[in-house]
């Protein structure tokens, strides 16, 4: 019996992805988007608990990019690096 390997692929138009995320808060909006928004506060929350977030970086403008390093307690690096390339914030969000 031959073993397949399971395929990757990178998207080539990002219009065809997204990502959605939704869940309903006890807490009002404007600290909710400071909690996703402000790379100080990112850092106490979006990682595991074992974890260190030594690096974040938010530019949530057109052309700009969310960067999340988090270094485990075996010193290992993991990170994610976004390239925004539309905006769907309304105003006064911010």
């Amino acid at each position: 019996m031959s073993k397949t390997e399971p395929k990757s692929t990178i998207p080539t138009n990002p219009e065809e992805h997204e990502l959605v995320i939704t869940r309903v808060l006890d807490a009002p909006r404007a600290l909710v988007w400071k909690a996703w928004t402000e790379p100080e506060r990112v850092k106490r929350w979006w990682r595991p608990k074992t974890f260190m977030s030594p690096t974040v970086k938010i530019d949530l403008r057109v052309g700009g990019e969310y960067l999340n390093c988090m270094r485990s307690s075996e010193a290992r690096t993991f990170g994610a690096k976004v390239s925004i390339v539309k905006s769907l914030c309304r105003s006064g969000s911010s």
